[in-house]
């Protein structure tokens, strides 16, 4: 039995390659930086995606590599656009689902879509989500914790969720932009301590506003907690390793005879 992957972040190419056609009105502007992508949305300082991002042939290889038979197919989360105003956020992530579902169509015993949704407009949020779950035939969407200020407002997602529930569907949401990133730029420790904390910080604030109360078939979530601890485990193992001094060899002891 295979593996489905439900973090499984991709770019596609013909994503940029609209962008550079059409970034303007999108209020997005992409760039060459040192052999791969940049994108900039309504002025940002640029973010460098990674080349493996884009690489189809790569993600089939690491999933077969990995035993992963099925993986969601998640935007790079700065990427989201969530600084666009409203009417460019639902371009943006209109053109970001559509070219998703290329290969979502291309290879569908391998990838699912997630649509990408803009936060930053409710009401716009919920009509792009309902075009990729009706329309596309994706089966989730794929979110970010901070939308313009920190903490995933709970009045931005209201409308998401409401969707989200009549169409009976998941939401993964992911840390974006995160709180004290500037203190945790060394060992990994953004994804060690700053992943989850940020993910637990919004959480809380849905939590506690009763958002989970007005909508019920989210409660799972609340298990979230217990889920994050082995996580947070194995990422500590692995971002510890560079920083780890190389073990001495043992010293030989030679005892005289008796």
């Amino acid at each position: 039995m295979k593996a489905i992957d439900i973090h499984h972040h991709y770019v596609p190419q013909q994503l940029i390659e609209e962008t550079k056609k059409h970034g303007k009105a999108l209020g997005v502007e992409v760039a060459d930086d040192k052999g791969s992508w940049s994108l900039s949305f309504d002025g940002s300082k640029p973010h460098r995606l990674q080349p493996p991002i884009f690489d189809v042939e790569g993600h089939l290889e690491i999933m077969n590599r990995g035993q992963v038979g099925l993986a969601t197919l998640e935007a790079n989360t700065n990427s989201l656009g969530y600084r666009l105003n409203g009417a460019q956020g639902e371009a943006w992530c209109n053109l970001y689902n559509d070219c998703t579902d290329l290969l979502a169509k291309q290879r569908p015993d391998r990838f699912i879509g997630m649509a990408v949704v803009p936060l930053q407009d409710s009401a716009r949020a919920a009509k792009v989500l309902e075009h990729a779950i009706v329309d596309l035939k994706f089966r989730g969407a794929f979110i970010g914790t901070n939308v313009k200020r920190p903490i995933l407002q709970r009045h931005r997602v209201r409308s998401v969720l409401a969707k989200a529930q009549e169409l009976d569907i998941m939401i993964v949401m992911h840390p974006e932009h995160i709180a004290g990133a500037e203190r945790m730029t060394e060992f990994g420790l953004n994804a060690v301590c700053g992943n989850p904390a940020d993910s637990t910080l919004s959480l809380g604030y849905m939590f506690y506003s009763g958002l989970f109360d007005r909508f019920p078939n989210f409660e799972d979530l609340r298990a979230a907690r217990r889920r994050l601890l082995p996580f947070i485990w194995a990422a500590s193992i692995k971002n510890s390793k560079p920083a780890r001094r190389p073990a001495r060899p043992r010293r030989r002891i030679h005892r005289a005879p008796i």
